[in-house]
């Protein structure tokens, strides 16, 4: 079962010394290469190119094998919002709908079965969903961020149990690990010294027991990079352009976290021990031109008061040498990790990097366009689409290896 979910942003060890001889080793393709190195009892994985052969890497069907979703008719096919979903045992699947307020199921087939959930305060009810996962018994757990809420679903759509999150902590819930445990994120930075210019926030990311308990605390790791400016008394934040932010995977009862401070994503333990760093020898300069097509992009997001008050934060903002490595992570049931490429508006990659558990890259492989991955499968990668009238469908594709 796929017990990883999302959706849906690691400490770089760039000043740790290796105490370990280095092992090269040539890629399937004869150009390729690697490297493994020890750091105090953490493998260091280096990858300077893809162990694949040109021809023999795995391949996305580009249409898609089923298709939910229409931009008019049914209500039940209607979707608005989708947040998530994932596939059972049996091939059915459930929809995370925010804009209903509801987790519906449908057949392999995608014929509309039921619906579960619906706005509300009570048991079983959502306000604002924004992650749903699945357990190894076809259990969907779904988190409303309004309500900081946990809510459980058996397969069949009846609500089971559910549990709150912490006000006073501030926990927000960011991925499920195999047996229920949950990892969740609580902000530890706050402005401080009043300058302008780039910020980079932290947050705790613990572990908390299927129940909601407390179980381990991982540490505090870098954010979204933010650019702040101050005018006198008031201040005003932003998104940085080309950015770094994190990004996290759980698989089975580890994490993996990048921070975007380099090509490393480090792979922990549940109970936040470290044991691989994996890296990859890849930077993309970041040119003049690049740079204003994605501030102008930016800066025609937001209008009237709101803009003439942004637009200052935005033209203070500095260009980056290097545009961030990576924009998401996740792991299939295998254990490998695939790394989209850094995405945005002006600049959309639909290719994934491929690493397997021992943190070896493979190789490439191409996504369709503007499709979001929820879930990948053993065979399948499962998420939304948007056409051009940017009417939402939940598709599968096959995955040919």
């Amino acid at each position: 079962m796929h017990t990883y979910r999302l959706a849906p942003p690691c400490v770089m060890l760039g000043s740790a010394i290796l105490v370990s001889g280095m092992v090269g080793c040539g890629g399937g393709d004869g150009t390729g290469s690697y490297t493994v190195s020890d750091s105090a009892g953490v493998e260091i994985m280096m990858n300077s190119g893809p162990a694949w052969s040109e021809g023999e890497g795995w391949r996305v069907d580009p249409e898609p094998s089923l298709t939910i979703g229409t931009p008019a008719g049914d209500p039940a096919y209607e979707l608005h919002g989708v947040r998530g979903a994932v596939r059972f045992l049996d091939g059915d699947l459930a929809v995370l709908n925010s804009g209903s307020q509801e987790v519906r199921i449908y057949d392999q087939d995608g014929q509309y079965l039921r619906a579960a959930a619906g706005e509300g305060e009570g048991p079983g009810r959502l306000q604002a969903p924004y992650l749903m996962f699945a357990l190894a018994d076809d259990t969907v757990v779904v988190s409303d961020g309004r309500q900081r809420r946990l809510s459980f679903f058996g397969r069949d759509g009846q609500f089971a149990r559910s549990y709150n999150l912490s006000a006073e902590n501030r926990y927000i819930a960011a991925a499920l690990f195999g047996d229920g445990a949950l990892l969740v994120t609580s902000g530890v930075t706050t402005l401080s010294d009043r300058r302008s210019g780039p910020i980079r926030p932290k947050d705790h990311l613990t572990v908390l027991s299927a129940s909601g308990d407390s179980m381990s605390t991982l540490g505090a790791f870098a954010s979204q990079e933010m650019y702040a400016r101050y005018d006198g008394d008031a201040v005003g934040t932003a998104t940085l352009v080309f950015g770094r932010t994190r990004v996290m995977a759980a698989h089975g009862s580890t994490l993996f976290v990048g921070t975007n401070d380099g090509f490393v994503i480090d792979q922990y333990r549940r109970d936040g021990t470290l044991v691989r760093s994996i890296r990859r020898d890849h930077v993309t300069p970041v040119t003049d031109d690049m740079f204003a097509a994605e501030l102008e992009a930016t800066s025609e997001q937001y209008t009237g008061p709101y803009g003439d008050f942004m637009r200052p934060i935005l033209d203070e903002m500095p260009q980056p040498n290097t545009l961030p490595h990576y924009s998401a992570i996740k792991a299939d049931p295998e254990g490998n990790l695939w790394v989209r490429d850094y995405h945005c508006r002006t600049m959309p990659s639909f290719e994934w990097t491929v690493f397997d558990p021992q943190g070896l890259m493979l190789g490439d492989v191409t996504l369709p366009e503007r499709f979001d991955v929820y879930e990948i499968g053993r065979d399948y990668v499962l998420g939304r689409w948007r056409d051009d009238a940017d009417v939402e469908y939940v598709r599968l594709h096959k995955v040919n290896r």
